[in-house]
């Protein structure tokens, strides 16, 4: 599993054998109180068959969650602390799936 960055579109993406299993979207906005944006997606197949069965109803297939930021430091502390919550969550699902 690796990080990539995509500048032309502005996102980090976790990629493992081919596969994107998490993505980043940053954004910003100059003309707003807080500029900075993050948005995260998570691919729905590592989350419990309870979830998949609500995100199948409302045919989704990615988790996401979003964050403001007054500053671009704040910005990318969040990116630092988020990547490694993300890597962590996907290996223990992983670790789960093996046993």
């Amino acid at each position: 599993m690796e990080w990539r960055f995509n500048p032309m579109l502005s996102v980090h993406e976790l990629a493992s054998n081919g596969t994107v299993l998490a993505r980043i979207y940053v954004s910003e906005k100059p003309r707003n109180r807080l500029p900075f944006r993050a948005k995260s997606l998570v691919s729905a197949l590592y989350y419990s068959s309870r979830t998949m069965a609500r995100l199948d109803r409302k045919k989704k297939e990615w988790v996401s969650g979003a964050r403001k930021f007054r500053t671009r430091e704040a910005l990318d502390e969040y990116l630092k602390r988020k990547k490694a919550e993300i890597e962590r969550f996907i290996q223990a699902r992983e670790r789960e799936s093996a046993t």
